[in-house]
């Protein structure tokens, strides 16, 4: 049985997100979206003195411990399963998603990126051939990225 919030290409709509918008009219912390009322979960301070928040950290941000840390350490995985859903053919939104969420680790350091170069740029050859332009477009700036890194 799938949770409420587990995304799978058949079902449409998307699940809502768990973070409430950015845009919200409440005066929140500049860095994450932790309201007023309540202190921030990571750091025990009330918003705006908060500077730090796991809600609202970049996925690649520079400070140890974070996704980028568990990126590299499954970085096989994680390419190997984003490059199987870049030839997913039912839907374009998938394969565009995927397509730019390799783009994006190809932010992490050189010495965890290069041993996937390869299988990378061979994977973005065939969405060269994709239907849609959207994919063909991600898939450029994808392999620019990586054959610059």
């Amino acid at each position: 049985m799938l949770g409420p919030n587990v995304c799978v290409p058949s079902l449409t709509p998307w699940p809502t997100p768990l973070l409430p918008p950015f845009s919200s009219p409440l005066p929140r912390c500049s860095r994450c979206c932790c309201p007023p009322s309540r202190p921030c979960p990571t750091t025990a301070s009330t918003p705006p003195a908060c500077t730090r928040c796991c809600s609202c950290s970049a996925p690649f941000a520079t400070t140890p411990g974070t996704a980028r840390d568990l990126c590299g350490q499954h970085l096989t995985s994680i390419t190997t399963n984003l490059l199987a859903l870049a030839a997913y053919p039912h839907a374009m939104e998938v394969r565009e998603t995927a397509v730019e969420c390799v783009t994006a680790l190809a932010g992490l350091p050189h010495t965890q990126v290069f041993p996937h170069t390869k299988k990378v740029l061979r994977a973005m050859d065939a969405r060269l051939d994709d239907p849609k332009r959207a994919v063909r477009r991600a898939a450029v700036m994808c392999k620019t990225t990586w054959c610059v890194a």
